[in-house]
């Protein structure tokens, strides 16, 4: 690697490097070939012609609509199958949530469990715990209830 100052620097008196290009390519190829996404980069893309995605690295994406709208997307592989799951709306799910997420998908994967059907299985118990709640089973008896001890009433 050769790491070079610039004749700027040199008068000043200042040491700034100025990379050769091999030493860009070495840091660019082993750093995974993106840059961490921050608030200022997402908040300064905008729409194009096509749909495109900003890489925060190891599968954590944001699509960027041509209308301007921003989504994440997670892809991931499972039974050597590529596979992919949104997260959510910037702003409404930050960039923070949406890395946390990214990480608990991870830690799935890493136990040999599917997110999206775990995913599935979490919605699934959520709605029988809704349906099993004190109030959605008075008011299933408040019904029946109501339709046993009163007439309609007629004009």
């Amino acid at each position: 690697m050769r790491v070079t100052l610039s004749k700027a620097g040199k008068k000043a008196g200042k040491k700034f490097p100025v990379f050769s290009l091999p030493v860009f390519y070495f840091v660019f190829r082993y750093s995974g070939g993106y840059m961490k996404l921050t608030d200022s980069i997402i908040k300064a893309a905008k729409g194009k012609d096509k749909r495109y995605n900003l890489p925060d690295g190891k599968g954590l994406i944001l699509w960027i609509q041509p209308d301007g709208q921003k989504s994440w997307r997670v892809r991931y592989y499972f039974n050597e199958k590529e596979k992919m799951l949104s997260l959510g709306f910037y702003p409404g799910v930050s960039l923070a949530a949406a890395r946390r997420e990214h990480a608990r998908f991870k830690e799935l994967l890493a136990k040999g469990i599917d997110p999206s059907e775990n995913r599935k299985e979490e919605k699934q118990q959520a709605a029988i715990a809704a349906a099993n709640s004190f109030e959605s089973v008075a008011r299933q008896w408040w019904n029946v209830w109501v339709e046993s001890n009163f007439e309609p009433v007629s004009k």
